[in-house]
């Protein structure tokens, strides 16, 4: 009788262990995921995006010679915000083109930090091109001639 007694002793404090481990487990993942959805907080929404966008485009030129078109995006360095991915949204004067470039893709990087300049093929002359970040669509830039 006397060793079931210190079995159950160790039975109860090693379920006790396994369920403060499963509550730490919980809430690190809970904590995880409220950080990595910030734009989609109330306090975050995509009007505030456009105000003050984590990322500019600071240059977006064609150059008919070459059919090359350049957008050069400037990253905010106020702004700590995880960007997963991009979409060019790609107008010329008959359609829209999308890009999407992602950490998933293979060739194409994501800007992290500082600057980048990105270059796309195009036939016909684009007019304007916009980025969406996150699910939220920046304001468009008029692409000028190089």
């Amino acid at each position: 009788m006397k060793t079931k007694k210190g079995l159950s002793n160790i039975i109860a404090t090693f379920s006790i262990l396994l369920i403060t481990i499963a509550c730490i487990v919980i809430v690190a993942t809970v904590i995880k995921n409220t950080s990595q959805n910030i734009l989609d907080s109330p306090e975050f929404n995509c009007l505030n995006f456009n105000i003050e966008p984590p990322v500019k485009t600071t240059q977006a030129c064609y150059n008919p010679e070459t059919n090359k078109l350049s957008v050069k995006l400037e990253k905010s360095i106020q702004q700590d915000i995880n960007i997963n991915s991009l979409e060019f949204i790609i107008n010329t004067v008959d359609s829209t083109e999308n890009f999407i470039c992602s950490d998933s893709c293979g060739n194409c990087e994501v800007l992290k930090q500082g600057s980048k300049t990105y270059y796309f093929d195009f036939e016909d002359p684009p007019t304007q091109v916009a980025l969406k970040i996150n699910n939220c669509i920046l304001q468009p830039k008029e692409i000028k001639k190089c």
